[in-house]
């Protein structure tokens, strides 16, 4: 309430042992991680009843090799979630892979979030990933692609959140150096603002995420 006050719009990142296979004791583990995510978003809608968006995990493609698991364990378990989620929640809109990294390269699209958008479009209301440092254009391409995809393949209009992004400045100097911040960081983010702005039907949220170098 305090941030919607100053016009905020809440976004709920949900996290917990990952993949959920694993780290939850004895017994069915996705099931005790489903019902305990739900009783957080129980919580969390009595403080805020408009709260909106939430995404499942963050970076998985980054980390789910570790224990062997990939985009089809995490599509499942995303299945799985969504479904229950929306049962209890049909207001709430649920989104994922929340990919290190875009979700196309070159002419390929990024196995994670093509995998989500193939086998979990029913439950998929926005694709969520993070892009550093990416080039004029890019952003635009990516958001059109995603958003085009899922009304051709599947009749279903999404739009993008990108939830971590930023412009990279050499070093802590750098970062320091007004001149070269500006030059480095500030014009390519202005840019990036007014590409996104053309684009309100699909996308919905960018989040800025710093770092020094």
């Amino acid at each position: 309430p305090n941030l919607r006050s100053v016009g905020t719009r809440p976004f709920l990142y949900l996290y917990g042992p990952e993949p959920p296979a694993k780290g939850c004791g004895n017994g069915p583990c996705q099931e005790k991680w489903i019902h305990m995510s739900n009783r957080y978003l129980e919580m969390c809608l009595k403080v805020d009843p408009k709260l909106e968006w939430v995404h499942l995990f963050g970076e998985a493609n980054a980390r789910w090799f570790r224990s062997g698991a990939n985009a089809s364990d995490y599509t499942g378990f995303f299945n799985k979630w969504a479904a229950e989620t929306k049962k209890r929640f049909p207001q709430l809109k649920l989104g994922g892979p929340v990919t290190w990294g875009k979700p196309t390269y070159g002419a390929g699209w990024d196995g994670w979030c093509l995998q989500l958008m193939q086998e979990s479009h029913d439950h998929l209301d926005f694709l969520d990933w993070h892009s550093y440092n990416p080039g004029p254009g890019q952003l635009e391409g990516d958001i059109h692609a995603v958003s085009g995809f899922m009304l051709q393949r599947h009749g279903k209009r999404i739009r993008n959140a990108l939830t971590e992004t930023n412009y990279g400045v050499g070093s802590r100097d750098n970062w320091h150096d007004p001149a070269v911040h500006y030059r480095r960081r500030a014009i390519p983010m202005m840019r990036q603002t007014f590409e996104l702005l053309r684009h309100p039907d699909k996308i919905f949220s960018r989040q800025f995420h710093d770092y020094a170098a």
